[in-house]
């Protein structure tokens, strides 16, 4: 270089200085990547499992974004990951409420790392959603009587069979995996014993893998409440029992009673109760006949109650019981009470004999043949 002056290669040293510089640079630079792996498709409720690696520093945050990728992109969801150093991380995501389609999972720009040389941060995911290929029959919702009801029909699985596995509330695995058998239509039937109430997921697979997980809910058992029933406390009837015909009717006195006292008669006699009211005017009850108990329910103030009682017809006669309840005694009357005095039945007198009828009308031929 004795050929060039000075000021040339100084020009020349600087920009070898700079190209060094440039070239460490990219060099730093083009030596970090990160690189995401998914499965092509996934079938709906089975959790997206994605995988990474990267060799950024430790401490770094990268996102992990879930797209829906087909007219126009939607984020679905997204998970941040905090980078451990040159390791691999794994982020999932739940399926369950996706719809068949096309999705992405991507990594975003990841701000002063910019060109990651040859990563991979772009997935395309196929969501496949096998659910309509099945028909569940017995009812979603179930009330607990100890056993998980599963029908249904799958049209595809004829006379072969499904895996079914059952996931308690808690957890935990209740039944399966375990094939069943489907018949000739495909339909297939299984009652699963449950212990506790609540929500049951259950999954069904087949040959082809994974179709789907359908929950069922089971409510306790409907226990009626029953309401006691307060009994009013039933009132002792005190009684009494007389000899009575329309000619000689039968008194009673009923004491004790603090309020209302219910009155009744025995049956098969067309039985007639008189009762002086509270102004001494006597009241007569016969509204029954003859089939039923004639009743009455009377106001006694306290004071004693007077009762007459009788048949309504002449021809009958007979004993009479009554029944008091409210009182605390009932007796029968030896002799007539005064407030009955003045319609006491008097005391039918003797019929004249017949020789002293035929006497008196021979008398009076006699008297008037001799006029």
């Amino acid at each position: 270089m004795t050929g060039f002056p000075d000021s040339y290669r100084v020009k020349i040293r600087s920009m070898t200085l700079i190209a060094v510089i440039l070239l460490s640079l990219a060099g730093v630079s083009a030596a970090y990547e990160l690189s995401i792996y998914a499965p092509m498709s996934v079938q709906r409720g089975m959790p997206l499992v994605v995988n990474g690696t990267s060799n950024l520093p430790a401490g770094i945050s990268v996102d992990v974004v879930l797209y829906r990728s087909e007219y126009v992109t939607e984020e679905i969801a997204r998970e941040t990951v905090t980078l451990q150093g040159p390791k691999e991380f794994t982020v999932v995501f739940d399926t369950k409420d996706l719809t068949k389609g096309q999705y992405k999972v991507e990594v975003p720009g990841i701000q002063a790392y910019a060109y990651l040389g040859n990563s991979t941060t772009i997935r395309v995911i196929q969501i496949i959603d096998r659910t309509d290929e099945m028909t569940i029959k017995s009812p979603r919702t179930q009330e607990m009587d100890g056993t998980l009801e599963l029908r249904g029909i799958i049209p595809a699985l004829r006379n072969t069979g499904v895996q079914v596995q059952v996931i308690g509330p808690g957890n935990e695995v209740v039944f399966g995996p375990e094939y069943i058998a489907t018949l000739y239509d495909g339909s297939f039937s299984k009652e699963v014993k449950i212990e506790v109430p609540g929500t049951y997921e259950v999954s069904f697979t087949d040959n082809k893998g994974y179709i789907g997980t359908f929950p069922f809910e089971v409510t306790p058992r409907y226990e009626p409440t029953t309401v006691p029933t307060t009994l009013e406390p039933r009132i002792a009837a005190v009684t009494a029992t007389a000899h009575s015909g329309n000619d000689r009717p039968a008194y009673f006195t009923v004491t004790g009673a603090q309020g209302k006292v219910k009155i009744s008669t025995s049956a098969g006699v067309d039985w007639v109760i008189e009762y002086p009211d509270a102004q001494g005017v006597i009241q007569k009850v016969n509204s029954k006949g003859q089939i039923d108990p004639e009743e009455v329910t009377i106001e006694s103030g306290g004071a004693t109650v007077y009762l007459k009682v009788y048949p309504y017809r002449f021809s009958d006669e007979g004993d009479v019981t009554v029944f008091a309840e409210g009182a605390e005694r009932i007796g029968v009357a030896t002799e007539v009470p005064p407030v009955f005095a003045a319609t006491a039945t008097p005391t039918p007198k003797s019929p004249l004999p017949v020789f002293l009828a035929l006497l008196a009308l021979l008398a009076l031929g006699m008297k008037r043949a001799l006029r």
